[in-house]
């Protein structure tokens, strides 16, 4: 009775241990599977990480991007607005030009025809002068004739 209550206690103590074990292997399952599941969570969070970081890296150099277009577009216009502004100097130049040109030349047609007209009564004037001279000598071929004619 003594050695079968031995081999049932050895049996007992068997079994405690068997399940002890199975216990302890169940709980380092656990550990390692929880172990796994951090390690898959820590990688995940690292892979967003980086994903962010690059879509954050994209983003800045999308809005670098845009601002050197932005700037050039801006550097473009104010080079065609001073083109402009320049080009629109040179008319107004070119028609101050045209109209300073135009008054020269009405003053000199101005000039051209006071001359004329100037020449034209000095003209008149000697014509006046020559046929008073011609009525004058007359009158006195006609007066020289006629005391001839008395005499």
């Amino acid at each position: 009775e003594a050695e079968r209550l031995e081999e049932e206690r050895a049996e007992a103590q068997r079994l405690e241990e068997k399940q002890a074990n199975a216990v302890r292997l169940e709980e380092e399952r656990d550990e390692a599977v929880r172990q796994e599941q951090e390690r898959a969570e820590a990688k995940r969070l690292e892979e967003e990480e980086a994903e962010a970081m690059r879509l954050e890296k994209n983003r800045a150099e999308a809005e670098l991007l845009e601002q050197e277009q932005v700037e050039a577009e801006a550097e473009r216009l104010e080079e065609e607005r001073a083109e402009a502004q320049r080009l629109e100097e040179k008319q107004a130049n070119a028609v101050r030009l045209e109209e300073e040109r135009d008054e020269a030349v009405r003053q000199e047609q101005e000039r051209a025809e006071a001359k004329r007209l100037e020449e034209e009564e000095a003209e008149a004037m000697r014509l006046e002068k020559n046929r008073a001279e011609a009525e004058l000598l007359e009158q006195e071929q006609v007066e020289a004739e006629a005391e001839r004619l008395e005499e």
